[in-house]
């Protein structure tokens, strides 16, 4: 009995380890990937599409296999020290992607469709080997449990699966909150490579184990009901849970971009919506495995879930709209980071605990009616994860390219929950169509009128871009794949802002306006014969206006939000109706990516990306990032990035500093007071004797004289030369795409800004 439960003690901890390391891998290579494939929507799914659709892959293709092995602990041992092999190898190969994905995209006329399906295929053939070795362990232990004389093994299975859910959701919000913050990424890969590893020798332990218990005593292999035949699992359960696999990842998506508003969009805050969506999925298992042991379920269980996960759904649009109703400072009162992180983790757990619970309850009701034999249980289990996580796939390529695009985040919950009331529906008349359905109607009527009654009274959707009621200044608001837009303009004022995902975008204030004006101006006043210009991180066309007004004969500008372009038509008075001038070319992507593919070269490439630490933007204030924009500058070509210091700690600012000069040397910083400061790289020095060139110029170019002020004021933006620059930021480290991690930070905009005018009077 000792050995019995110390071996299945190590199971539970060979589950919790594959979790763990399952998760802290998925997570460092959505980080690695986004780097090269892109930080959009779309290359989110090519990679999660190419993780899931292999680990469905292995569920399958060891169903197949798994019923006739004898020792499936030996294969779990084989299953995990094959992951930690691949992942080393993966990890190896990652340099090499972006020369791969640049060589298949480079050209400009290839599709959206294209671009996608390419992106598939190299995360594809990265991700998804590994993936299929981890896809191996559900089917491996089904069949461990299969050989147990002891009753009860589906409800067994659920605990042991929700080890693995736990342990998945340890794994994420260590990767995010404490290994990619404090070591470089290629550590987190070392730690999931040593989980992988210690599961494997857990698992030869177990089985070691088992060995000396059956020196002793010979249990039964199989129960009685295993007599006769083999049966295969009935295929139209399995065909609902794939439709419960779509319905949960589709709600997954939906969720993180709603959550997303009401939270700081930090680098973990997507981390911490999948955390608390695997602590619901765990918490389900767990308790649906505790209930196996009393009452066996039906198909009209599984119909019951569906029709709480309806209505649970749909809730979550209320539960969304009263979130503005819960401040950080009525619970934390003043902000510090890890109150910040609590806060956030807090509202995901609030909102998606009770339909989590019910997504997880459902895989240990589903795993006991579809196996009709205990000795098939293995193969059971394998078919029963590959055709959720197939439903999976399919969901997040559906939400991602139809459901949001075409109906807004509410609706996209709206037909979710209208999903799973079919999905209960259907279980229910399959069932017993003639006997049970008469009298059981009323509960899908029931449930169908709530859903009809919640759609027909839900909020306005408006709060998704403004975290409140609209105003009577509302003048656009938009939900995309990418970005819910409002824009609100105050005319009495004369002043107009964009919330994008809940958080101030490109406001008309007068500080403001003049960091967007000298962006746009101050790099054709360096570069005064430039042919060609590329503006990263479009927004509303302010700085691309200013810099358009130069007669530039080409402007690229890039963006990841079409529906920042779209807003831009209301900010024509500031960015001087740039979006109908025939110099201007518009792409939807994302600035990194885009230089990857292009191959022309520019006299000017201006970045006006957002705050460092934001989940999109932080890639693009790395060492990797600075090369790839000055391999795309013509010998005599200029940068010029947007560096705001709010919310930032002098330690990244002076980091970030450091970094950019390792990749152009003839750095000099421009400061337009409050947070705003622009770094400026140049392939030969910038002095003071060219400083009086560009403001003669500037007097010459009435536009520009206008929009930046006196010779004296732009005189006074320049704040470092090279020298200064590289005395005050000094020796340290720089930012790498293997080693950064910006976090939002109290304010210390004042002692920043001494800090420069000290540094500049040296």
């Amino acid at each position: 009995m000792i050995l019995a439960r110390l071996s299945s003690g190590l199971v539970a901890l060979v589950f919790g380890l594959t979790g763990f390391s399952a998760l802290v891998f998925e997570i460092v290579w959505i980080r690695q990937t986004s780097l090269v494939l892109g930080v959009s929507a779309y290359a989110y799914a090519a990679v999660v599409t190419a993780f899931l659709g292999g680990g469905a892959l292995g569920n399958w293709l060891f169903a197949r296999i798994i019923d006739p092995i004898r020792h499936p602990l030996r294969l779990l041992f084989l299953l995990q020290s094959g992951v930690a092999a691949l992942a080393l190898l993966t990890w190896q190969i990652f340099p090499y992607l972006r020369i791969l994905y640049a060589l298949g995209a480079k050209e400009p006329q290839l599709g959206p469709t294209q671009v996608f399906l390419w992106r598939c295929l190299l995360a594809a053939l990265i991700l998804t080997p590994t993936a299929i070795l981890m896809g191996g362990a559900l089917p491996a232990l089904g069949r461990w449990l299969a050989q147990s004389p002891h009753p009860g093994l589906t409800a067994r299975l659920g605990r042991f699966h929700a080890c693995e859910t736990l342990g998945a959701a340890v794994g994420c919000l260590s990767a995010a909150l404490w290994l990619l913050r404090f070591w470089p990424a290629q550590f987190s890969m070392f730690v999931a490579v040593g989980a992988s590893l210690a599961a494997a020798l857990a698992a030869l332990l177990a089985e070691s184990l088992e060995n000396r218990q059956r020196s002793h005593h010979l249990p039964p292999r199989y129960q009685a009901d295993d007599t006769g035949p083999p049966r295969r699992p009935r295929r139209d359960i399995l065909l609902l849970y794939a439709g419960s696999g779509f319905v949960a990842l589709s709600y997954q998506m939906v969720w993180a971009r709603i959550l997303a508003i009401f939270t700081l969009d930090a680098v973990f805050s997507f981390a911490l919506v999948l955390t608390t969506f695997l602590t619901g999925l765990a918490l389900g298992s767990a308790l649906a495995a505790r209930n196996l042991r009393r009452s066996l379920p039906t198909l009209v269980t599984f119909s019951r879930l569906q029709w709480l996960l309806a209505l649970s759904g749909l809730g979550t649009i209320y539960l969304f709209y009263a979130m503005p109703l819960i401040s950080f400072e009525s619970l934390f009162g003043h902000y510090t980071l890890n109150r910040a992180i609590l806060f956030e983790f807090l509202l995901g757990f609030l909102i998606l605990l009770l339909p989590t619970s019910v997504m997880g309850y459902l895989f240990p009701v589903v795993i006991h009616l579809v196996t009709v034999q205990n000795r098939n249980l293995g193969s059971a289990a394998g078919k029963v994860g590959g055709a959720n996580t197939i439903g999976a796939i399919l969901g997040i390529l559906v939400t991602t390219f139809g459901l949001v695009p075409l109906i807004g985040l509410q609706g996209s919950l709206w037909i979710l929950a209208g999903g799973s009331l079919c999905l209960g529906t259907v279980a229910l008349w399959t069932a017993k169509p003639k006997s049970l359905w008469h009298s059981t109607w009323r509960q899908p009527a029931i449930v169908a009128t709530c859903l009809l009654l919640g759609f027909s009274f839900r909020p306005p959707p408006i709060y998704l871009g403004f975290r409140q009621d609209p105003s009577e200044h509302l003048v656009f608001y938009e939900e995309g794949v990418e970005t819910t837009v409002a824009v609100f303009h105050v005319a009495e004022r004369n002043y107009k802002v964009s919330f994008v995902d809940g958080r101030i975008e490109v406001p008309t204030d007068e500080v403001s306006m003049r960091a967007f004006r000298a962006l746009g101006h101050l790099p054709p006043l360096v570069h005064p014969n430039a042919q060609r210009a590329l503006m990263l991180s479009f927004g509303n066309g302010i700085a691309t206006g200013s810099l358009d007004t130069h007669g530039i004969p080409k402007i690229d500008a890039v963006d990841l939000s079409r529906e920042m372009m779209q807003a831009a038509d209301l900010y024509w008075e500031e960015n001087y109706n740039v979006l109908h001038s025939p110099r201007l070319e518009l792409h939807v992507e994302d600035g990194r990516n885009f230089l990857l593919r292009v191959e022309q070269l520019y006299d000017i490439i201006t970045a006006d990306a957002t705050h460092p630490s934001n989940t999109s933007s932080w890639a693009l204030f790395t060492h990797e990032f600075y090369e790839s924009a000055r391999a795309r500058l013509t010998p005599e070509g200029v940068f010029f990035q947007w560096l705001p210091f709010h919310s930032m700690t002098e330690a990244d600012f002076q980091m970030i500093l450091r970094t950019f000069q390792s990749s152009f040397p003839h750095a000099t910083l421009w400061y337009t007071g409050s947070s705003h400061s622009l770094m400026m790289g140049t392939v030969v020095p910038f002095d003071r004797q060219d400083l009086e060139e560009l403001l003669d110029r500037m007097e010459r170019h009435s536009t520009a004289t206008t929009d930046l002020g006196s010779r004296q004021q732009v005189h006074d933006y320049f704040a470092l030369d090279e020298f200064q620059w590289q005395a005050y930021v000094g020796p340290g480290s720089i930012a790498t795409d293997r080693q950064v991690y910006f976090l939002p930070a109290p304010d210390q905009v004042e002692s920043i800004a001494l800090a420069l005018l000290a540094a500049r009077q040296r």
